[in-house]
């Protein structure tokens, strides 16, 4: 099963870096395109989009960045019994996490009213995590970490619907709602004890969110070579 899960997250990764990297060749090779911003916090990122000669259709593809880290602190008194005393004590945790996270979509033009465009969107995106931990108890426990980023996956796709107001053939400013579904799992194994030997056990853990959102992107459109 654990097999494969990882084939299916292996597999998920490689179509969405396949369809970034031929949306970006035809984008930047062919006719007209877009470059959409969408600040925030959890929703911003940037996209390019290619419309179709039915002007209707406009795939296009993203890329977001989330980070953080946190850092824990704990001092005080306690007994070493190699010193046979109590002793200060000082340990400190860090982790810092980062994602990558390509996005590949497509906006859907339902109506068109002129410089107003209503529209339904629909995105699919991965992240790839990297991050580090340190910890002053225990050396291994960033060799641990990396492994268990390696047993992580996460990924997430978005529907929203909206409008885009277009104040000239260059740019316009679209308001969206809608909801994403955020899923994410890690798993591992371990080793215990058990009467006459050892044995080798599995977990898995999986997390799922379905935010709404609303929010305010802005779009700019660039005439193709001539």
């Amino acid at each position: 099963m654990e097999t494969i899960n990882k084939q299916s997250a292996s597999s998920l990764r490689a179509i969405i870096l396949a369809v970034v990297m031929m949306s970006a060749g035809a984008t930047f090779a062919c006719g007209p395109h877009t470059f959409g911003i969408t600040p925030g916090n959890m929703i911003n990122g940037a996209t390019f989009g290619f419309p179709t000669s039915s002007g209707n259709l406009e795939p296009y593809f993203g890329l977001q960045y989330l980070g953080g880290s946190t850092t824990y602190m704990e001092t005080g008194k306690r007994y070493d019994p190699m010193a046979n005393a109590v002793v200060d004590y000082e340990d400190i945790y860090k982790v810092r996490i980062s994602g990558i996270i390509p996005t590949v979509g497509v906006r859907y033009f339902v109506h068109d009213f002129g410089k107003i465009r209503t529209f339904a969107n629909a995105n699919l995106s991965y992240a790839f995590l990297s991050g580090k931990l340190e910890d002053s108890d225990n050396e291994q426990a960033e060799k641990d970490f990396k492994d268990q980023l390696k047993n992580t996956s996460a990924f997430g796709f978005l529907l929203g619907y909206g409008a885009e107001y277009k104040f000239d053939d260059y740019f316009g400013i679209a308001g969206e709602v809608g909801f994403r579904m955020l899923k994410g799992k890690t798993g591992g194994e371990f080793e215990q004890n058990i009467p006459g030997g050892t044995n080798t056990a599995t977990w898995e853990q999986k997390g799922r969110l379905t935010p709404g959102f609303a929010r305010v992107s802005f779009y700019f459109y660039i005439p193709g070579q001539e």
